[in-house]
């Protein structure tokens, strides 16, 4: 291995371009893992290899790294911790930590969730707050409200999210819509993960949030949509994972861009 150059990778840390004679790729020595091809400083992308798979790496500016750490936080509303639905939001995740901006999953699925009663006392109150204290809703809607961007995931039930999905749609929706509009200007995406059939509708459900909340939607190169069943399977659904990982790195461009825009 000879060392041919020092770049940085994405979160400005010093890495070390070696070239190895026998391969036919630069080997990246940094704890990041990836093999930079090649670097488009104007654009902030970088080109790499990670794991055989190629990468469009995002490389935030002045106007992100000045404001500190962005946040996007990611709702798992699955009961499987482990399941197809957080690793495809693992996907995203990861690609979004790549480009310098701080990650959260949350799980609610499983979580004894209640929907909203429809008692409009969030409109009364205006505390940020619903009012039903019974359950843990209040900590993950305040989560919603402090990050930069937010993540929706579901698996398909019966052609829809699940209750805990739902019940978190409903009520943190209503709480943001009574405080004047907290989500509204946050960037938002939904993922979802279906058996075989059901998964668009779903995906529907979660934009639903979004666009009624005047939230900026990021798409991808496809729906954002994983095929799998047993825990693990979407990790074999190559596309979905692509869709995932471009989803992310849209995800981070998006938030610099808006980031950098504030106070214009």
């Amino acid at each position: 291995m000879v060392d041919v150059a020092t770049t940085t990778d994405v979160r400005r840390a010093p890495v070390s371009i070696s070239v190895d004679p026998a391969a036919d790729t630069d080997r990246c020595t940094a704890s990041t893992g990836f093999v930079v091809l090649a670097d488009h400083v104007a654009g902030g992308w970088r080109e790499a290899i990670r794991g055989g798979t190629r990468h469009g790496l995002y490389t935030p500016s002045a106007s992100i790294m000045g404001r500190g750490t962005m946040k996007v936080a990611a709702f798992n509303g699955s009961p499987k911790r482990d399941g197809n639905t957080a690793r495809l939001l693992g996907y995203a995740l990861e690609e979004l930590e790549t480009a310098g901006i701080e990650t959260e999953l949350v799980h609610v699925g499983g979580r004894p969730l209640q929907g909203c009663l429809a008692c409009q006392k969030c409109f009364e109150r205006r505390d940020r707050r619903c009012v039903n204290d019974t359950d843990e809703m209040n900590g993950f809607i305040e989560t919603m409200f402090e990050a930069d961007g937010v993540l929706l995931g579901s698996p398909t039930y019966y052609a829809d999210v699940t209750s805990e999905m739902k019940a978190l749609i409903d009520r943190a929706g209503y709480v943001a819509g009574a405080n004047g509009g907290l989500l509204r200007r946050k960037v938002g995406a939904g993922v979802v993960v279906n058996r075989r059939s059901g998964g668009i509708h779903a995906f529907d459900t979660l934009n639903h949030l979004f666009l009624i909340s005047e939230m900026v939607v990021v798409g991808s190169s496809y729906w954002n949509v994983g095929i799998g069943l047993a825990p693990g399977d979407v990790d074999a659904d190559a596309e979905g994972v692509r869709t995932m990982q471009t989803l992310g790195r849209n995800m981070a461009w998006t938030i610099e861009r808006l980031a950098g825009q504030e106070g214009a």
